[in-house]
């Protein structure tokens, strides 16, 4: 009696084989070969028999290559025990062993490349010239030369690419290992003028002038006074107040205080007195004129030499008509107790706001050229005036 293996025997077979196969990835035996052999030469039930076993391990090959394709990088999953069953894969990569399949993973960033000195992973998998600008390792040394600066050399893209060139001089700067800059010292702002009315400084590496305002004495020019813009001139300043006062501003000594305070409000600089006299002092006496001309703060001037203030038929050159601000005050009223010359005269008891026995003041007429601009009318003490003011 013939020993024939049953249908279910031979497909037992084909799919144990077909799963070895599979698994250690060698070529085997057909196993509609096998199939054929173990039925017996039964054509019909073989037949279905190796459709089925085909069927089941192609199904079986496909989700395997799909687990290991999910997993894994261009070690092309491998079936692995431990690591040293994998390949390495690229400098920027390490091989693991995950579940029985070699996969890889990128090395941080940073991390020098495997077996390539001087680069470094770039935290995908690539080895990059490097990352930082810091990571180009031809730095300059001396980035000075001539006043040209050359910049150290920065990370584009993970390649290193020189630095540029800057002509310092050209940029009116001076070259530093830190690039271009304005200044390091004060010396690299410029040479301050004659007259000490600018200063320049160097703070921060930044060019600064420090401009004295108008009116205040030169530093090196004891006769002179700063324009305001930086120069300084062999003048003195004089103005009229653009504020009007009663005549109880506590003797001449309140009087100067006003112009003082009216003049820093003004932004201006310097020590002013009233041209103002009372029984205890002299308008003249007190404004000490020197050789210096005087003029009104736009430089129109007024005299000549203040010399001639004493000279009682001396003509101004123009009219103290300016106030603080540039306006015109042709024609106020100012108190001033003074006669030509520079001699006291009635000052409302000496500017404490009057008395029965002194009920009057002097004022003089601004804008005026004769004696007139310091003695034009008696007013009455509760009047209200304007005040000269001289630089001192």
């Amino acid at each position: 009696m013939s020993s024939v293996s049953s249908p279910r025997a031979a497909f037992t077979t084909v799919a144990l084989f077909a799963g070895l196969t599979a698994m250690v990835g060698c070529p085997g035996p057909d196993p509609r070969a096998i199939a054929t052999t173990g039925a017996g030469g039964d054509g019909t039930s073989s037949s279905s028999s190796t459709s089925t076993t085909s069927t089941t391990s192609t199904t079986s090959t496909t989700s395997t290559s799909s687990t290991s394709t999910s997993s894994s990088s261009s070690t092309g999953g491998m079936p692995c025990m431990e690591a040293t069953d994998c390949p390495l894969a690229s400098p920027c990569e390490k091989p693991i062993c995950d579940t029985g399949m070699c996969i890889t993973k990128p090395l941080s960033q940073g991390t020098l490349c495997e077996g390539d000195s001087g680069k470094k992973c770039d935290g995908d998998g690539h080895c990059v010239e490097c990352i930082l600008d810091k990571d180009c390792s031809n730095a300059i040394e001396v980035p000075c030369v001539d006043n040209m600066y050359t910049d150290a050399p920065a990370c584009i893209a993970n390649t290193c690419v020189p630095g540029s060139t800057v002509d310092c001089t050209a940029a009116k700067m001076v070259c530093t290992q830190d690039g271009c800059l304005e200044c390091v010292t004060d010396l690299d702002c410029g040479v301050d003028p004659v007259g000490g009315c600018v200063h320049h400084s160097c703070l921060n590496n930044f060019c600064f002038a420090d401009i004295a305002l108008q009116a205040s004495p030169c530093p090196e020019l004891a006769a002179g006074s700063c324009d305001g813009s930086g120069t300084c001139l062999p003048v003195k300043y004089v103005f009229v107040t653009s504020m009007v006062f009663g005549s109880n501003f506590d003797g001449t000594a309140g009087a100067d205080l006003k112009c003082n305070e009216v003049a820093t409000g003004a932004n201006l600089g310097g020590q002013w007195v009233s041209w103002t006299s009372d029984g205890n002092s002299q308008a003249l006496l007190r404004v000490m004129p020197g050789q210096a001309s005087y003029v009104l703060l736009d430089g129109t001037k007024v005299l000549n030499s203040g010399m001639s203030l004493q000279n009682a038929g001396a003509p101004l050159l123009h009219g103290i008509d300016l106030d603080e601000t540039l306006g015109s005050q042709l024609g106020a009223a100012v108190w001033t107790g003074t006669k030509p010359g520079g001699i006291a005269s009635l000052s409302c008891g000496g500017w404490t706001g009057g008395s029965p026995n002194s009920p009057e003041g002097v004022v003089g007429h601004a804008g005026e050229v004769d004696a007139t601009w310091t003695k034009w009318l008696n007013f009455m003490c509760n009047s209200t005036a304007h005040l000269y003011c001289f630089q001192h």
